[in-house]
């Protein structure tokens, strides 16, 4: 009955796949694209630079103090206090001041309360400290997702003196300013000792500059034996450390010229300077990397406000990076190769039916699953995503097998001479049992995924969702709108 209403009311399939045509556009164009889907942790990373000159010994006092702070909500501390001594370490390079706490506890909403005790905690007591959260991480995301920022600008000297601190913290600050509601780091610096010699005490006592350095060298026990190259990085090799104070080392130190000795300090004055902590350098020059975390903000105005500030500023310009552009390029390569796909498919389907019509009548049912699937990724909050990508491919590459039969069964029928209404009816009973099979099998099959919860139950709820969205529009498809396309193109010819 309902086939014989929709063959006598083509318009209605006909504007169930327009509405599914403008789903896709609207969809593709409305939704967040991500690299992977939104996970849930309970488990953390806190890196801490306590932005201060502080011994070994304080550092693992604060970072006892934060371990007591977690409480009973993390079941598993780990810390890593100071310098780690790993030539070939993978959790980046730390100081004598920094510190990184892992965190584990029993549920995600446990873990976030821990996150802003501690983040308060932090800003409260040790305001000039810099803290973040990063996630600790996982097979899955070491090979697909990677650690980088939503949005990185990278802000350039304009200047030919270069990376000037008070002008770059100025800039920050500007970009604060013109980008509320969105959280930007703190710039990292650290305090650098600088020795600055006196040129006329030097030509008094006949002190050259390698001389001072010599000194400087012997006394801070340099004594560097060679260098470990680890990819675009050197790591000096040094024997011996002092333990005393540096104006001590300095103060006890001398020159030696013409049988008297000059003290060290006489000739050079002691002075501190801000600078960064690290640079870093790309193909275009030195830049600032500024992580701005959008906070489900609109990237390309975010962009804008970063461009209008530095302009009015005048001392940076800016380029940008981040996850934002790599997430488009990885929605736009995932759709290449479904189109691929798709064209591959055509080309199959026209060989094996002696015809250019009939493959356009089997896609076309792509064209709804894909529609209607989509929306409900909208709907339910979900991104556009790697997994989910994933399961469009697999929904195209099986959806369609009904189709292929159910078309194939029609044509068979009318060589067999029956009516091309006829036809379309008794391919419809015929098929409906071994369709309905399929998608429920495949249905079933995926249902127990669509759980949330934990980083495997993440990832396969968007993939979980496509899938079923799309084997039950298809059976949908397959059993009403491909008769009656078959049924709009060929009645026609038949009337012929």
């Amino acid at each position: 009955k309902g086939m014989k209403w929709l063959l006598e009311h083509l318009w209605a399939g006909l504007a169930v796949m327009a509405a599914a045509v403008l789903a896709i556009f609207a969809c593709f164009s409305g939704m967040p694209k991500e690299r992977l889907p939104e996970i849930s942790y309970a488990d953390t990373i806190l890196h801490v630079d306590w932005n201060d000159r502080i011994s070994l010994e304080e550092n693992e006092r604060r970072t006892a103090l934060l371990e007591e702070l977690a409480g009973t909500l993390a079941v598993q501390k780990t810390s890593m206090v100071g310098t780690q001594q790993f030539v070939l370490g993978h959790s980046g390079e730390q100081s004598v001041s920094e510190t990184s706490l892992y965190l584990k506890c029993d549920a995600p909403e446990d873990l976030t309360k821990m996150k802003k005790q501690l983040a308060e905690y932090l800003d409260e007591i040790f305001p000039l400290s810099i803290h973040s959260f990063s996630n600790s991480g996982n097979v899955f995301e070491l090979a697909f997702a990677g650690d980088e920022s939503e949005l990185v600008a990278r802000l350039m000297p304009e200047n030919p003196d270069g990376m000037n601190v008070p002008r770059l913290l100025t800039a920050v600050e500007g970009l604060r300013a013109a980008l509320p509601g969105m959280e930007i780091p703190e710039v990292p610096l650290k305090t650098d000792i600088l020795y600055v010699a006196d040129p006329q005490l030097m030509a008094l006592y006949d002190a050259s500059y390698s001389d001072l350095v010599s000194v400087l060298k012997s006394a801070l026990n340099e004594n560097e034996i060679f260098s470990i190259v680890q990819g675009d990085s050197e790591i000096p090799v040094v024997m011996g450390t002092d333990t005393r104070g540096i104006a001590e080392v300095i103060g006890g130190s001398s020159v030696k010229k013409d049988g008297y000795e000059v003290p060290l300090g006489a000739l050079m004055r002691e002075t501190y300077d801000l600078d960064l902590r690290r640079i870093t350098s790309g193909a275009e020059g030195s830049y600032y990397p500024v992580e701005i975390s959008l906070n489900g903000a609109d990237a390309e105005r975010a962009m804008d406000s970063v461009r209008e500030s530095l302009m009015k500023d005048g001392n940076f310009g800016v380029g940008f990076s981040g996850a934002w552009f790599s997430n488009r390029q990885m929605t736009k390569d995932m759709t290449i190769v479904l189109l691929i796909a798709v064209i591959l498919l055509y080309l199959i389907l026209a060989c094996q039916f002696e015809s250019l019509v009939q493959p356009v009548i089997i896609l076309s049912e792509l064209v709804v699953d894909i529609g209607f699937a989509l929306a409900a990724l909208w709907l339910l909050g979900v991104s556009i995503n790697l997994m989910s990508l994933i399961g469009l491919v697999v929904v195209c590459g099986i959806v369609v097998n009904d189709s292929i039969l159910k078309t194939d069964t029609i044509n068979k029928l009318r060589k067999e001479g029956l009516p091309l209404t006829q036809a379309i009816m008794l391919a419809g009973r015929r098929r409906l049992k071994a369709i309905v099979m399929t998608s429920l099998t495949t249905i079933l099959s995926v249902s127990p995924f669509l759980t949330r919860g934990s980083v495997g139950d993440d990832l396969q709820f968007p993939m979980s969702v496509v899938i079923i969205v799309g084997m039950a529009i298809g059976t949908l498809v397959s059993i009403y709108l491909l008769p009656m396309l078959y049924y709009a193109i060929y009645r026609r010819r038949e009337a012929r």
